[in-house]
């Protein structure tokens, strides 16, 4: 995975002040072509700054900067498309797909 894609994981600040309970939205993108299929995945993502914790004895906000130490990141999603296949039959396939991840730091 390029370093680009990894990235995606990480939420952007919104580039200016906030405070607890505000929110903002960052979109992403990552393109894969890789044995003969090509996808394009696009996340559009709303952050909120939910509060600060201390998580294994690191001071943390809730939402993560890209310039900082990485402690966890829980993400749910929901992705919609369609796959489109071609050859001899044509057709397309309607997919839908709820995702949960939990990333955590290894000491």
């Amino acid at each position: 995975m390029p370093s680009s894609n990894f990235l995606t994981i990480f939420p952007d600040l919104p580039g200016k002040p906030v405070k607890i309970a505000d929110s903002w939205t960052t979109n992403d993108t990552i393109n894969v072509k890789e044995g003969g299929t090509e996808m394009r995945m696009t996340f559009v993502s709303v952050n909120t700054l939910q509060g600060f914790e201390t998580v294994d004895g690191h001071e943390c906000a809730k939402v993560t900067a890209k310039e900082g130490v990485f402690v966890k990141s829980i993400s749910d999603g929901l992705s919609e498309g369609t796959v489109a296949v071609t050859g001899a039959q044509k057709m397309t396939i309607p997919m839908t797909m709820a995702t949960k991840f939990e990333t955590n730091l290894v000491k």
